[in-house]
């Protein structure tokens, strides 16, 4: 029960509540003590010291301070907890007066206190660790929280598969890793993109807990802080024999980790108990980081696609029986339409597909248009909630998120970076707008404390790519300058960025971009003031993007060629033109391959760069000599890219010819070999572009260098 003294000091109103100064009591010297639950609610109601006449936004302000918090997710969810609190304790005062048998409020809906964690049990703990993921926000429905989702029951349970054995291993429930947790073992789950781990990993924390297991849940980000603090080592002391580690995100703590490397505080524990680890299946596999790290893995699970007729179905089914979806035959419509069922299958997608609705899904083409209408309409939201607070930004505020996006990109941040929000929502606005723009700001970015410092995350990390994309689009429209342009492009783009900025230019300004670009590129000479990495990243930039939104730019790239003495730009250039289907540049390249080891290797290096083996920091120019760096990642995506459809029917033959010699070639210098079963699909794939008239001896090289790695795997059996 809150006392007086924990409300705060009841006293008469002072000459500085008078002349309105918004001084009030520090919290160090406030009658509350340590309790910040307590000193958030004396805030609220104006008890402290010096804040009784203060208006409600003031004292919304300091009290969201207090629980560390920022203003906006202070009102949505702590607020009215506090106001509901308070009420409480107030009936619990009344009814002692009345009858002298008061009952007792119920002190577990009390928000969690961060000053209380100094005296923390494990079990305390894995309570206040789990609040703080449940408090993470999905990205439908809209501002509703991992544990808000849970008890409104709109969790769809995601099926596994075992890493490394295909669909041959059977599709898993997630109530396995329970099982797996059970019994003491560690499992890593890997997901793509949007496919549900932060979900899933809350989900299985509740699940270990109705199985008698304590788990202790925290951000990757956060396990130097966390793992490091007298807390923790408290609680290690307890030895609890059914205690279980649950660490979402590694990849989004990679760059935050590469100076120092994979903390050890997290390797060790993950070692010594228990535990589930969640990453991005791309980025686990291709870290050079991990590799080094001693992570190892009892079991290892792939989130799989959602089937639309099976967890599809059952999350509009709950969407509609909660009132989200008006109409049940959503389903249907979505089930009837094979673009549409494809987005469905990833959890992310769904949830975005089933917040623009019916009539905006039913434009829908592929996941870029699909990102461009929910970020719309999430924009319109939060224009909508701004106005009713008689906030308005003069830009707008889809384009301040993309100017949020843009800035974190340029400070070399990626999808996963964590944002100073204050420093950033100080660079967006004015005085004026300052409380209107970090409204704004938390629509998008999920905001949380870390060591009194504010800091947030994209909602999803594909938002920010999307929104940086977005952001070069926008600029690209208006740009006058070739200087312009390789300001725009001087920091390269992931190859996520890339596919969504190239999706945006063939929809919208196609011509108009286009031009700009090929003028960049004939006009830019040695001259350029810019430093030589730059140059050739901006202008290697510039070449992808015209092959991909372009097919009429083969001439003036291979104008461009013959002038071009950089290998970094001829190999990028030879590549760009071979997508384009340039029979010339398919020569060319070939015979500059047969002749040149230099430009071999930098043909080597170069895709081994663009699917992420060699880190983007070494170049450009990208070069593959000994000790030559793991090909993980470069054989994974070929190979399953060599599988799918839109390669069979969609890439030039050209393209095909050289992607498989210079992947080859990666091999041969390795010593290494294709994976079983690997070279009788890559047999095919060179039988196959042999009948859209390759030139002969290219295809009997291909067929040469095919031999000589399957040899090797043959002399391994």
């Amino acid at each position: 029960m809150l006392s007086d003294d924990r409300l705060g000091y009841l006293g008469r109103r002072s000459s500085a509540d008078r002349g309105g100064d918004r001084a009030a009591t520090p919290s160090g010297d406030c009658p509350a003590g340590g309790d910040k639950t307590g000193l958030a609610a004396a805030y609220t109601f104006g008890l402290v010291r010096g804040s009784r006449y203060w208006n409600a936004t003031d004292r919304r302000k300091a009290a969201a301070k207090e629980q560390f918090v920022s203003v906006e997710r202070f009102r949505k969810g702590y607020e009215p907890q506090l106001i509901g609190y308070v009420a409480d304790e107030i009936l619990y005062l009344w009814s002692a007066r009345r009858s002298g048998n008061p009952v007792e409020p119920d002190s577990t809906k009390r928000p969690p206190d961060p000053s209380e964690r100094g005296s923390t049990s494990l079990s305390e703990l894995s309570r206040q660790l789990l609040t703080q993921l449940g408090r993470r926000r999905t990205a439908y429905p809209l501002d509703m929280s991992l544990e808000e989702l849970a008890k409104s029951q709109l969790f769809v349970p995601t099926r596994v598969i075992r890493y490394g054995l295909g669909r041959q291993s059977g599709r898993q429930s997630i109530t396995d890793l329970v099982a797996e947790l059970t019994e003491g073992r560690s499992c890593l789950l890997l997901g793509e993109p949007g496919a549900g781990k932060s979900v899933t990993l809350y989900w299985v924390a509740n699940e270990c807990i109705r199985a008698g297991l304590i788990p202790v849940v925290l951000r990757a980000q956060d396990a130097t802080r966390i793992l490091g603090e007298a807390t923790w080592a408290r609680v290690k002391r307890q030895a609890h024999p059914r205690l279980v580690l649950l660490v979402d995100g590694l990849d989004e703590a990679l760059e935050s980790w590469a100076a120092t490397g994979v903390p050890e505080q997290l390797v060790a524990e993950a070692s010594s108990v228990a535990c589930l680890i969640t990453s991005r299946t791309r980025e686990f596999e291709q870290s050079p980081l991990l590799k080094r790290a001693d992570l190892t893995f009892d079991a290892v699970y792939i989130l799989q696609d959602w089937s639309v007729d099976g967890e599809f179905r059952d999350y509009v089914t709950r969407l509609s029986r909660s009132g989200f979806v008006e109409d049940p035959g959503f389903y249907h419509k979505v089930a009837r339409s094979p673009v549409l069922a494809r987005l469905a299958s990833r959890p992310l997608h769904a949830r975005m597909l089933t917040f623009i609705g019916e009539n905006s899904a039913g434009r829908l083409r592929d996941s870029n248009a699909l990102y461009g209408e929910y970020i719309s309409k999430l924009a319109r939201v939060a224009e909508t909630t701004l106005m009713r607070r008689h906030c308005q930004l003069s830009d707008g505020v889809l384009d301040m998120w993309k100017k949020l996006a843009w800035a974190v990109h340029l400070e070399g941040g990626v999808a996963a970076t964590a944002v100073d929000l204050a420093r950033h929502t100080r660079l967006l606005s004015t005085e004026a707008d300052h409380e209107c723009v970090r409204s704004a700001v938390d629509h998008i970015i999920d905001a949380r404390d870390v060591d009194g410092h504010e800091l947030g995350e994209f909602l999803h990390y594909s938002f920010y790519e999307y929104l940086v994309a977005s952001y070069v689009f926008n600029s690209l429209r208006s740009v006058r300058t070739t200087q312009e342009v390789l300001d725009l492009f001087q920091e390269d783009l992931s190859r996520e960025i890339r596919h969504y900025l190239v999706a945006q230019i063939r929809v919208g300004a196609q011509l108009s971009i286009t031009r700009v670009l090929k003028q960049t590129l004939t006009d830019t000479g040695r001259e350029i003031d810019r430093p030589a990495e730059a140059w050739l990243s901006a202008l290697n930039l510039i070449v992808y993007v015209l092959s991909r939104s372009a097919s009429d730019s083969v001439s003036l790239l291979e104008g461009l060629l013959d002038t071009e003495q950089s290998d970094f730009l001829q190999v990028s250039t030879m590549w760009a033109l071979c997508h384009l289907g340039s029979d010339r540049s398919l020569r060319q390249f070939y015979e500059r391959l047969e002749t040149s080891p230099g430009l071999r290797s930098q043909a080597r290096g170069y895709s081994l760069y663009y699917y992420g083996d060699l880190d983007r920091d070494s170049g450009p120019p990208y070069v593959d000599e000994p000790p030559f760096c793991a090909h993980v990642q470069v054989q994974q995506e070929l190979l399953q890219l060599m599988q799918a459809p839109e390669f069979q029917k969609g890439v030039k033959p050209q393209r095909k010819a050289i992607d498989l010699y210079v992947f080859m070639d990666i091999l041969a210098v390795r010593g290494a070999s294709l994976p079983p079963g690997a070279a009788e699909h890559v047999g095919e794939i060179v039988n196959e572009i042999s009948d859209h008239r390759i030139p002969g001896d290219i295809v009997a090289r291909l067929h040469e260098m095919l031999k000589d790695v399957s040899e090797l795997q043959k002399g391994r059996r």
